[in-house]
């Protein structure tokens, strides 16, 4: 058996020719329903966090090289820090957006459509996409484990974008006051 420890979803040798239980038609409700919801997420509402975020962040760099060009980080000491600090932070959390927001391609994720692109032939498109929900089942699952996956990702990116920008945008105005204060 080839298992790989590190990758626990995956399936071993053993697993590729075992039949599964077949599923009931509430369970087949529930996997569209799933699917449906974690594509939702995927694609409005992480989308449209993500473009909120980059707004603000544009809005901070703004702040940010204001301060460069007319203010405290012109001064050695506390200020200066602070802009430096915010800085990398803000861009941290912009490359994490554009990571986030960056589209996937259908082998890691994105949608099937563009694998479907590839087919040379509606033949080979009709053979393709019969391949693939040979066992529907199992297509089903396997489609909503996928796209909870990279919801639950881009989620995750998210959250670490906001909590970078807040920190930044917290160092920065804390060391700036302590430098005019100082």
């Amino acid at each position: 058996m080839n298992h790989d420890p590190a990758a626990s979803d995956a399936p071993s040798e053993d697993d590729i020719g075992r039949p599964h239980a077949p599923m009931s038609p509430f369970l087949r409700d529930r996997l569209d329903a799933a699917t449906t919801a974690a594509r939702a997420e995927l694609v409005s509402a992480s989308e449209r966090r993500a473009g909120l975020l980059l707004s603000w962040a544009g809005v901070a760099y703004g702040v940010v090289v204001t301060l460069v060009l007319t203010g405290p980080a012109r001064f050695p000491g506390l200020g200066r820090f602070g802009v430096i600090a915010a800085l990398i932070l803000l861009s941290a959390a912009v490359t994490l957006i554009l990571i986030t927001i960056r589209p996937l391609s259908a082998d890691r994720g994105g949608p099937r459509i563009l694998a479907y692109a590839k087919a040379a032939t509606p033949e080979s498109l009709i053979e393709q996409m019969n391949a693939d929900t040979k066992d529907y089942d199992l297509y089903l699952a396997t489609s909503a484990l996928e796209i909870a996956r990279v919801a639950s990702v881009k989620n995750r990116n998210l959250r670490w974008s906001v909590d970078l920008i807040v920190t930044g945008i917290t160092v920065m105005t804390v060391m700036v006051f302590l430098e005019r204060l100082i």
